[in-house]
This record gives C-alpha cells, sequence and structure tokens, in this order.
C-alpha cells in the first residue's frame, strides 16, 4: 500500500518535469542519460532525483510485470455502493489491504468506490467479491470482468507535463 502523503502542491519547473517524464517511461534509465536529455550535469538530476524523493513527488519506483507471462490471470473491476452513512475512504483503506486488491478509488456518482483485483482465476474474483460484499457498510457490488487490459505508458512524459500545468 502506498502511504498517504500530505497533500502539498510542489511547483515543478521544466527540468523536474522532464526528469519526472523520463522516469516514468524507464525509471531504470541512468542519470547520464538522464541527464543528456534534459541537458543538465547528471550530478544535478541525482540531486534533482534526491529532492524529488524526499519532498514526496516521487513515492516510490515499482516494476510493472506481464502477468499474462507469469500464469494464468483474471482481473476485474468492482463497483461497490456503500449503506448511506458509510465512510468511503475508510471502505476503500480497508479495501486495499485484501491480497487481491491492486487498486481503489472513491467515487462520485451511483456507486462509492471503484476496485481493481487480480487473481489466478474468475472463481477467486468471485470468493474476494462475496466477502466484501459480507461488510456491514457494503450495500451492493457490481462485477466487470476485463477481458482485456492496455497500459499507457508511452504519453509518461505529457500525463506528467499536463498535470503540472493544471
Amino acid at each position: 500500500m502506498i502511504p498517504a502523503l500530505p497533500r502539498t502542491v510542489h511547483k515543478l519547473d521544466t527540468y523536474d518535469r522532464d526528469i519526472l517524464g523520463s522516469l516514468a517511461e524507464d525509471a531504470r534509465r541512468s542519470s547520464a542519460a538522464i541527464a543528456e536529455d534534459v541537458n543538465l550535469s547528471p550530478t544535478a538530476v541525482r540531486r534533482r532525483i534526491a529532492a524529488l524523493l524526499s519532498s514526496g513527488v516521487i513515492v516510490r519506483f515499482t516494476t510493472i510485470v506481464a502477468h499474462e507471462k507469469v500464469g494464468p490471470v483474471a482481473e476485474a473491476y468492482v463497483l461497490i455502493k456503500l449503506q448511506t452513512n458509510a465512510d468511503a475512504r475508510k471502505f476503500v483503506r480497508r479495501a486495499v489491504k485484501l491480497a487481491n486488491v491492486r487498486e481503489g478509488s472513491q467515487l462520485t456518482g451511483r456507486f462509492d468506490s471503484l476496485l481493481r483485483v487480480r487473481a489466478k482465476d474468475n472463481d477467486t474474483i468471485a470468493d474476494l467479491v462475496n466477502r466484501i460484499r459480507g461488510w456491514p457498510e457494503v450495500d451492493s457490488a457490481e462485477t466487470m470482468i476485463a477481458q482485456h487490459r492496455q497500459r499507457h505508458v508511452a504519453g509518461a512524459r505529457d500525463a506528467i507535463k499536463e498535470s503540472s500545468d493544471a
């Protein structure tokens, strides 16, 4: 689980956005390679990455696994409607602690939260959803099995720039 961070907005300059974009595309790139792209020295790039880490802008570096290459995998999205007075944030914090829940979001609209779940098969997903349906704050759950998932990575630099310009 990613730790909650203070909601402080950090002003990023062009160098920071370019460094973040480069790391978002490939976090294994060397400081020298990034420095060449952003026209800074490798030392300056390392210093900026350290500052982005210590300020909480970069939370962690991670690996993207091609799960279909590791073995059979099922993935689903579960829309949750909570009881009227239930705390959606508290529900999501609890749900993401479950082993097969990969991500949770609090929503506006007809449903209160969305969970992305992954398991070895659809039966395991069904068991998980039935377990969640048994929680007292849950009114209903609607499951959608994902047939194909595509991750957009190529535009990581643009996404960082757009979020910084907003």
